[in-house]
């Protein structure tokens, strides 16, 4: 696996270049090829019928089965504070993904979600080689259900992108994002998935010196997490020519796109590079929040 931050190819979304020193985060070659959120929970109908009701609607398709918008992931306030990695893992690896474009494989995070769509967080460049209005990339969830979108929305000056979905794509047997058929009998995924946290009075909260945790996708969905110190809470750095948070942190390739927590399990930032110093930067929440 290659590490990789060609950020003089992201013209699209005008990221500076990167300085030849600086590391790339993360981002894994595939040989294979409270208030951010802004809405409230809602509801719409389908003509379908859930797998938890599988038995009892068989004589009667066309039960309604009612999407929702996805909970939110919390962690337990008695989490233990010699193992809050593992904590984190819980509790929020059902609101993380592998993202796959192209050539490249990375993370991703269940940014946020309501009865008709759902957003995923990554950094820009894990779509480094799928900048074409068509090109499809892959979004694997922690049970393994896979979803293509080819709808990307970049975040100009910053290391940062969200796919969309639509809701009903994670129904099983959903076609093209749509029920296939009024009365069968289909799976929501969503009802097991999670999206962040998101707080902008935790993120005003976070200062050097604070509790950090890295968590990405490198060994499997969610299975990679670590805890580290919070060293910059907002700088800009020459390395990545524009604003990032500094961590002190250990991260592996596949990781890029991941989120970083605070150590309540709020997501304060997207992980998007090393620099030469060996520093993890992490693209802030801030952006996130005016791009939703």
């Amino acid at each position: 696996m290659r590490l990789k931050r060609e950020r003089n190819r992201w013209n699209k979304i005008g990221l500076a270049a990167c300085l030849t020193s600086c590391l790339a985060l993360l981002c894994a070659c595939d040989g294979r090829g409270d208030a951010g959120h802004g809405k409230s929970a809602g509801e719409t109908d389908v003509s379908i019928a859930s797998s938890a009701e599988n038995e009892k609607n068989a004589a009667d398709p066309g039960e309604t089965l009612r999407i929702t918008a996805l909970e939110e992931a919390t962690v337990p306030e008695n989490a233990d504070e010699d193992d809050r990695a593992g904590a984190m893992q819980r509790a929020c690896g059902s609101a993380m993904v592998t993202v796959r474009a192209g050539k490249l494989m990375g993370s991703g995070v269940i940014y946020d979600s309501d009865e008709s769509t759902v957003w995923i967080a990554t950094a820009a460049h894990v779509l480094e080689y799928v900048t074409g209005e068509n090109d499809e990339v892959s979004v694997t969830f922690e049970d393994g259900f896979t979803v293509v979108t080819t709808e990307k929305i970049f975040a100009k000056g910053q290391d940062l992108a969200l796919l969309v979905l639509p809701r009903e794509a994670l129904l099983d047997e959903a076609q093209d994002g749509v029920a296939s058929a009024e009365g069968a009998a289909l799976q929501d995924h969503g009802q097991a998935y999670r999206r962040v946290l998101v707080s902008l009075e935790a993120y005003d909260r976070l200062a050097a010196g604070d509790t950090v945790i890295a968590m990405g996708s490198k060994s499997g969905v969610g299975e990679d997490a670590s805890v580290g110190t919070l060293l910059k809470d907002y700088v800009y750095s020459e390395d990545f020519g524009s604003y990032v948070m500094l961590a002190d942190l250990t991260v592996s390739p596949g990781m890029s796109g991941g989120a970083l927590f605070d150590a309540q399990g709020h997501l304060m930032g997207i992980l998007c590079g090393v620099s030469e110093d060996g520093e993890v930067a992490a693209a802030p929440l801030l952006g996130l929040l005016a791009m939703r």
